[in-house]
């Protein structure tokens, strides 16, 4: 890297850090510092979707028609804004591919310096709260229902588990940089290897369950490959692999926040106004689907919004929480057609990794992208921001590098 492309790259991420710093800011008329920024960005998107032509992919058009459907929920008469935001959260990954697909189909080597880039501003973002350089705004989320002054890491990126699922994929983003050997030169390989530390770390400290699967499920799949395993190289993997169980086995057995999250045991239990085990996910899907069949015909199609169903929740937990599944959400909270057109907008984006991917290095990724992408909607909801964007820039990547590589005019 030359003095002006390090002086790029340290610019733009002070303006990282500084935007999700101001993350923190109290909302201003019911409108987050996060949604401000945000907003304008995909609006600036929706346009590109009129400015220039081209046809859809599937999964691109069930996202927006999945996003239209929101609005017939009878939530949206008491709620409007709630609604477009939930709408919108859809829409990110569809957005982004579309504008990354018009400007990169050229060029994909900036495209690919931005797959990077980000994951390693997250790491850097992270490292800088770590060391006490940078103090968040918000103070990070009690767990003082698992052990005493015990708290979930968040850094500057506000919400806990999507700070998890930034971290873990980040992580892995970098390990498949060393796999394709993207980095060349001994000082590249030094400073990504020290920021999958700082990654690995920030992804611990968040004690998120639903992150360190996903990574762990996301790793399983960069490093293994079916043509390699034989007598030959089959001792490799033992190895790795035993390595990790006994890592985890020698840090469990010594960190009492990880037995605390595994355990499932919280001061919930002892609680008699709570009525849950553990995290209580299993409860608040029982109690979704089972109050699912209790509306009329309306709600059945279109559901009955968030309110109803938290208020469902709390009258059996005690607590008034989401359900913690996207897709129990989804036929809870938007009805079977909300239920359906996001199953088939799933398997629309695996059938267009398979299909799109051929030949291409980045299919793997996408691949691992997307299976990490369907645990975290199974335990909490949808993608967040980030994730959104490196999802799609891998897309992008793998559709352009593949050997159906023909940009649809």
């Amino acid at each position: 890297m030359n003095v002006t492309s390090i002086a790029r790259y340290f610019v733009l991420f002070v303006l990282f850090v500084f935007v999700h710093y101001c993350e923190g800011l109290p909302s201003f008329g019911g409108v987050s510092f996060a949604q401000l920024w945000k907003l304008p960005i995909l609006f600036y998107f929706i346009f590109c979707l009129y400015k220039y032509d081209r046809k859809w992919f599937r999964f691109e058009k069930v996202s927006y028609l999945y996003s239209f459907e929101n609005f017939f929920c009878p939530y949206v008469i008491e709620k409007p804004f709630t609604i477009l935001i939930h709408a919108s959260k859809q829409l990110p990954l569809v957005l982004v591919f579309n504008f990354f697909l018009i400007k990169f189909k050229n060029n994909k080597a900036v495209l690919e310096k931005i797959l990077y880039t980000i994951p390693q501003y997250i790491a850097l973002t992270s490292l800088l709260v770590l060391l006490g350089v940078v103090t968040p705004l918000k103070d990070f989320k009690s767990a003082d229902v698992y052990i005493e002054n015990m708290y979930y890491y968040a850094g500057l990126f506000g919400a806990v588990h999507g700070s998890s699922s930034y971290f873990g994929l980040s992580a892995i983003i970098l390990l498949f940089g060393f796999r394709q050997k993207r980095f060349v030169t001994k000082g590249q390989k030094i400073y990504n290897i020290i920021l999958i530390g700082i990654l690995l770390v920030s992804l611990y400290k968040t004690y998120v369950r639903t992150g360190w699967l996903m990574f762990a499920v996301g790793f399983f799949m960069l490093v293994w490959d079916r043509q390699y395993v034989n007598l030959k190289n089959l001792y490799k993997y033992i190895f790795l692999f035993a390595m990790l169980i006994l890592g985890f086995q020698i840090l469990y057995s010594n960190s009492a926040e990880l037995q605390a999250r595994f355990s499932e045991k919280s001061r919930y239990s002892k609680d008699s106004s709570v009525n849950v085990d553990g995290s209580g996910r299993f409860t608040f899907w029982k109690v979704s689907v089972e109050n699912y069949p209790k509306n009329n015909f309306y709600k059945l199609l279109f559901g009955k919004g968030e309110d109803e169903v938290k208020a469902d929740i709390e009258k059996v937990t005690g607590m008034r929480v989401f359900s913690h599944n996207h897709y129990v959400d989804n036929l809870a909270q938007y009805g079977m057609l909300g239920f359906v057109l996001y199953i088939i907008y799933d398997i629309a984006i695996f059938f267009f990794i398979k299909k799109k991917g051929k030949g291409s290095p980045y299919q793997r990724l996408s691949y691992t992208c997307f299976v990490m992408y369907v645990i975290f909607c199974f335990f909490q909801t949808d993608m967040y921001f980030w994730f959104a964007v490196l999802f799609a820039a891998s897309l992008v990547l793998m559709y352009l590098s593949s050997t159906e590589a023909v940009v649809e005019e």
